[in-house]
């Protein structure tokens, strides 16, 4: 049985013919490429596997083959644009995070994974095992696209506030580390020591709602904060 591409123009449908490169209507009356509308013949272009068996079989117009010349070169040329684009956002605009959050993946062994939220994003994030001293020193960590976060410390929550600071790594660039990396790495170190004899409610409260730029990663990862505040509240009221 012949294998057919049917592509429909205006009120009628069109059915292109693999095997022998024949077009028909729907009616299965035989028409020439000819007497085709440009835009039916480029559609079945398309679709075909060989574009150039079409091409020598059929006379089609000139301008016919020079556009789809033009669409591929233009095609490619999105194609190189997109790759030139990526190396400038990721390894130019935000190298030093870059290069850090590479390291790193290396050097925890960290394996990638992605989750999808309830709000439907997917989320890449490198996940590694506290086995070491300074593996066991990191919870978590945003580096321009490397998410890395150990094994006690991958929910949700936690993923999506990491995925915010990777939005401030793309929009502050060069400057993330000054503005958003430092601070924060004296935040948490603060905390950890200043604050230990605090109860994990408090410690969240002022780790998250008084420091401003994890407020804001926050807000970039669409966390609900507060949500998180109430599940700790009850958690400790229960114990």
């Amino acid at each position: 049985m012949p294998v057919k591409e049917c592509i429909k123009h205006g009120a009628k449908l069109y059915c292109f013919n693999k095997d022998d490169k024949t077009v028909s209507l729907f009616s299965e009356q035989k028409i020439d490429l000819k007497e085709c509308p440009e835009d039916v013949i480029n559609a079945i272009i398309d679709v075909a596997y060989d574009v150039k068996m079409i091409i020598n079989a059929t006379p089609i117009k000139k301008r016919n083959t020079e556009g789809i010349m033009l669409a591929r070169n233009c095609a490619e040329y999105n194609g190189v644009m997109k790759k030139l684009k990526y190396f400038f956002v990721y390894w130019v605009w935000q190298f030093p995070q870059m290069l850090l959050g590479a390291i790193l993946v290396k050097i925890l062994k960290a394996e990638k994974r992605t989750i999808t939220t309830k709000d439907g994003l997917q989320i890449d994030h490198w996940y590694f095992k506290r086995e070491t001293k300074f593996s066991r020193f990191i919870s978590g960590v945003s580096l321009a696209i490397f998410i890395l976060l150990s094994d006690n410390n991958n929910d949700e929550d936690t993923i999506c506030h990491e995925y915010g600071h990777s939005r401030q790594s793309l929009y502050l660039g060069l400057f993330y580390l000054l503005i958003i990396g430092i601070p924060s790495v004296c935040g948490n170190l603060w905390s950890r020591y200043a604050h230990k004899d605090w109860s994990d409610y408090d410690r969240h409260c002022w780790y998250y709602i008084i420091l401003k730029w994890e407020k804001w990663a926050d807000k970039l990862g669409n966390v609900d904060r507060i949500a998180v505040l109430n599940r700790i509240l009850v958690r400790q009221r229960l114990v």
